[in-house]
């Protein structure tokens, strides 16, 4: 569930997807097309990056931080909502010679705001996100139950997308990024209360640099928290490869380097492999590479766009959403590209899949009950429960893209249940203690948790 959102500026026409940027010149901009619908047209498979779930740039503010009350769901048959807290004030291998070494740049310190405090995490821990203020995306951190609202990047008004998908490091000290506020599209290192602000990206031609949301907390960063992989159109022929940088701004590396479209999807658990999908065969498949861009093969080959690839926490399989005609399943195969397995094989989308922890079950969201919501199936797609069971209208409601806790023990998620915005909330892994986090009246995206 991805949708594109147009922005035409300094002649550049921009296509926004979470995270993902593409940029066009003198193309016209397409029409916005916005969070789960009802009856959802999905684009048939090109090669073009395809949409992806992602609310419009937002208008409005946020409530104060220290303001914000976390509100209980109203009880549904299935799911009892409780408000159970009261918010309080393997290294990277180095480049081979299949990969393309760039000329090193030095990371550029930014001028930022002073630093937010630190706000001690609760129990169950504490998420980062992006919402709307002052008219652009800025990126926020909560705990889990409500408190400790964090603004942690407060850009200037004129920018006006701002900040976006972020991503704590793998201790929990960093937070990585990507942001226009120096008009084209960068990736950005902060601390995690918001001071130390450095582009790694420095460019002097005109590309853009992403990466995109995903459900695993700390994505793109290599599992030795060396790094990032994300993308890039460096080369000015707005195709974009994967590249890797290390979190101090050197050591760049294209990894991909080829004339079609590459982009990051998930490393491996132990960071020797990463997956990627690509349309370099004339469709979009999943392909497998070494973590120095060594060893490119193809993992998928069907008429369908295979795309949100996660790596299970064993590293023996590889979750990801392949649509046919107007149809999305969840399908799983194994790294050497056999066992492939339709696990929801129902007529309805199903998407957004998400491994727990233990590697035991997966959370994903379907229509299959007419509006989008989330469910838990197990790892072999067995057990399918429905979690969310907000009370229903003509409009929705409707619950996207599901992230577990480090521990396993809760689902954060988006959902457009207050009727007048998209907002995040946070729930038991059972479906049960639905708490609405956010309180904004503004669009909020990109939810990731911090590391236990």
């Amino acid at each position: 569930m991805r949708s594109w959102i147009p922005i035409v500026a300094l002649g550049l026409t921009l296509a926004l997807s979470g995270c993902h940027v593409s940029v066009e010149i003198g193309s016209p901009p397409e029409p916005p097309r916005t969070a789960p619908t009802d009856t959802p047209t999905p684009a048939a498979p090109t090669p073009t990056e395809p949409a992806s779930p992602r609310p419009a740039p937002p208008t409005g503010k946020l409530a104060p931080a220290g303001t914000d009350t976390p509100t209980a769901i109203p009880p549904s048959p299935t799911a009892t909502a409780v408000l159970t807290s009261t918010p309080t004030p393997p290294t990277v291998p180095p480049p081979t010679a299949s990969a393309t070494p760039q000329v090193a740049t030095t990371p550029v310190p930014t001028p930022a705001s002073t630093p937010s405090p630190i706000v001690a995490p609760t129990e169950i821990g504490r998420l980062v996100f992006t919402s709307g203020e002052r008219g652009s995306r800025e990126i926020y951190s909560v705990n889990a139950d409500g408190s400790g609202l964090t603004n942690l990047t407060q850009d200037s008004p004129w920018n006006t997308h701002g900040d976006w998908c972020p991503f704590w490091s793998r201790d929990g000290s960093r937070i990585a990024f990507v942001s226009d506020r120096e008009i084209q599209y960068r990736i950005f290192m902060m601390n995690a209360d918001g001071g130390g602000l450095t582009n790694l990206t420095v460019e002097v031609e005109l590309a853009s640099n992403s990466f995109a949301w995903s459900p695993q907390p700390s994505a793109p960063w290599s599992p030795d928290g060396a790094g990032i992989a994300f993308n890039s159109d460096r080369n000015g022929q707005y195709d974009y490869d994967i590249h890797f940088i290390r979190s101090d701004g050197t050591g760049r590396v294209n990894l991909t380097d080829n004339p079609a479209n590459d982009y990051f999807e998930s490393w491996s658990p132990d960071g020797s492999r990463i997956v990627f999908r690509s349309d370099r065969d004339g469709q979009w498949d999943l392909y497998i590479m070494n973590a120095d861009g060594s060893n490119q093969v193809r993992l998928t080959d069907d008429l369908g766009d295979d795309r949100d690839a996660v790596w299970s926490p064993d590293g023996e399989r590889i979750a990801y959403v392949s649509w046919h005609d107007s149809d999305s399943e969840i399908y799983v195969v194994a790294p050497d590209g056999t066992s492939q397995a339709n696990l929801t094989n129902n007529p309805a989308r199903d998407e957004d899949p998400a491994w727990s922890p233990d590697g035991r079950s997966l959370a994903f969201t379907s229509k299959r009950e007419g509006h989008s919501d989330i469910y838990v199936m197990g790892a072999d797609g067995s057990d399918v429960r429905r979690l969310t069971h907000f009370p229903s209208t003509e409009w929705g409601p409707n619950s996207w893209d599901p992230t577990w806790s480090p521990d396993g023990t809760r689902i954060a998620f988006l959902g457009d249940a207050a009727a007048d915005s998209i907002e995040i909330y946070v729930m038991k892994a059972d479906g049960s203690e639905v708490v609405r986090l956010t309180h904004n009246g503004v669009p909020d995206a990109d939810p990731s948790w911090a590391p236990r």
